[in-house]
């Protein structure tokens, strides 16, 4: 049956989905300062839009919905549809915006505090940067000025001990010409007086501890030399003390002050020090005056008794005297002057009795040691291998620890720590070089070699061959030196 009005006309709905940037209450769960608006209708097609959105409303979608009648129950569905949408395209719209854009639009919010932020933390640079994290701010402050004193006055000291002195001498003086603060003026300031020392030694009067034998068995006095040697171009002439004064004095002028090191090492690669002082006057009030031609040498016996040089041990000793002298006064071309020397330091070996012979053939001793498993002349022979084969002695003390009997390991290991102090300063690789070719070899001797190899290198690296081999590739090459071993070393 028709109606009266005829058929039923079908309309259209255009819809439109916004977002409003007004600071209104919105619903719970929405992001803030953000509110989906209701789908208006905008009429039928041809006819003005019945309404208007508001100014600060941003549209992100348009379109229009057919063939329903206002009265339809799709109508609250559509409205339910439209909502969904609006809240899935504002969140898409904030995860694909920058900063910018999300301030343009007015979208950008506050972060909650109670959220856990995983932005990333970066750390700002410059001298005032510390100041500007907020974490950071109570930390205690560092003089900048300090560390940079401390570093010249660390690099004169390295530059004296490495022998150059006249560098060294440069480097403080530099330094002095800036003038530093206190303390660092009256640090530079004496360690001049001992640079200028050191200089005078090398152009006017040099002193060394000199033994007259190169080894002694145990039970016999170490007999020694104090020479004075003239390294200039004049004669001078070392005056006497004047009445008063004191061997025990060691600030005495013409007393002697003798530092005497005992260094104790035995097959089982452990090492004893023990150090003492020993006083005495070389020249007396009632002298008459010490000259020494350009080019001559003056000698002051010296001898350490048997009862200090200490008993006899499994392994072998070294005695090592080093000190300072204190003449009274030097006279050269008439003019006197106050003069300190250092007494160079010079060492005796001190061995058990019958191992006199190892000494004439260390090389041959090794290798005698390593097939006869003698760990004892393992240990004395490897202390007189001369500098000129001492690759060849690192060779047969790397074959002791891949090839010869697992008992020689730790007196193997006790040689290489000597033979480290012996050539310390001279290339490394051609020293080393035996040890880091046996690696992997022989597997199960691999840590022996890798301890060996810290032992010799000062190196402290885990023990796996792949990252020796790596320090060998990487680290070492021709200008690599050996190192003196710390006390932190041992």
């Amino acid at each position: 049956m028709a109606r009266a009005f005829g058929p039923a006309r079908p309309r259209t709905t255009r819809w439109c989905v916004a977002l409003r940037s007004r600071p209104r209450q919105v619903p719970r769960g929405a992001p803030d300062g953000m509110r989906p608006l209701r789908m208006r209708r905008r009429g039928r097609p041809g006819v003005p839009a019945s309404g208007t959105l508001p100014d600060d409303a941003h549209v992100i979608g348009r379109g229009d919905v057919g063939g329903m009648r206002p009265s339809s129950p799709a109508r609250s569905s559509l409205r339910q549809a439209a909502a969904r949408c609006a809240l899935v395209c504002a969140a898409l719209l904030l995860a694909g915006c920058q900063g910018d854009v999300a301030k343009t639009l007015g979208l950008q919010q506050e972060p909650d505090e109670d959220e856990i932020s995983l932005e990333p933390i970066v750390m700002p640079r410059g001298k005032d940067a510390i100041k500007q994290i907020p974490f950071l701010r109570d930390r205690r402050p560092v003089d900048d000025e300090d560390e940079a004193w401390k570093a010249k006055y660390d690099l004169a000291q390295d530059y004296s001990a490495g022998g150059y002195d006249a560098e060294a001498l440069q480097i403080v003086q530099a330094a002095l010409s800036l003038d530093p603060p206190s303390p660092w003026a009256g640090r530079f300031t004496t360690l001049e007086s001992s640079l200028r020392v050191l200089r005078m030694e090398d152009e006017l009067l040099r002193a060394e501890a000199w033994p007259l034998k190169d080894y002694v068995v145990f039970g016999e006095p170490v007999d020694l030399e104090i020479r004075l040697r003239n390294v200039g171009r004049e004669p001078l002439s070392l005056l006497p003390p004047q009445r008063g004064a004191r061997a025990d004095d060691v600030l005495s002028p013409g007393a002697v002050s003798l530092e005497v090191k005992r260094v104790d090492r035995d097959i089982y690669a452990s090492r004893m020090e023990r150090s003492w002082t020993q006083n005495f006057l070389w020249q007396r009030p009632e002298d008459g005056a010490t000259k020494i031609a350009p080019g001559a040498v003056h000698r002051v016996p010296v001898r350490i008794p048997a009862d200090e040089v200490g008993p006899a041990l499994v392994g072998l000793r070294t005695i090592e005297v080093a000190g300072m002298l204190r003449p009274a006064r030097v006279e050269v071309q008439g003019q006197a002057r106050p003069l300190r020397l250092r007494i160079r330091p010079g060492r005796v070996v001190v061995l058990p009795k019958s191992y006199e012979p190892l000494v004439q053939d260390p090389l041959g001793t090794l290798r005698q040691a390593i097939d006869g498993v003698a760990p004892v002349h393992l240990l004395v022979a490897s202390e007189f291998v001369p500098r000129a084969r001492a690759p060849e002695g690192m060779g047969l003390l790397a074959r002791a620890l891949t090839e010869g009997d697992p008992s020689l390991r730790r007196a193997a290991l006790g040689a290489l720590e000597r033979m480290r102090e012996r050539f310390a300063g001279k290339p490394l690789q051609p020293l080393a070089e035996p040890l880091v070719e046996r690696l992997g070899t022989w597997p199960a001797r691999d840590p022996a070699l890798m301890e060996g190899l810290a032992a010799f290198s000062g190196r402290a690296l885990a023990a796996d061959v792949r990252l020796w081999r790596d320090w060998w590739a990487r680290d070492v090459d021709a200008t690599t030196l050996v190192t003196a071993p710390r006390s932190a070393d041992r």
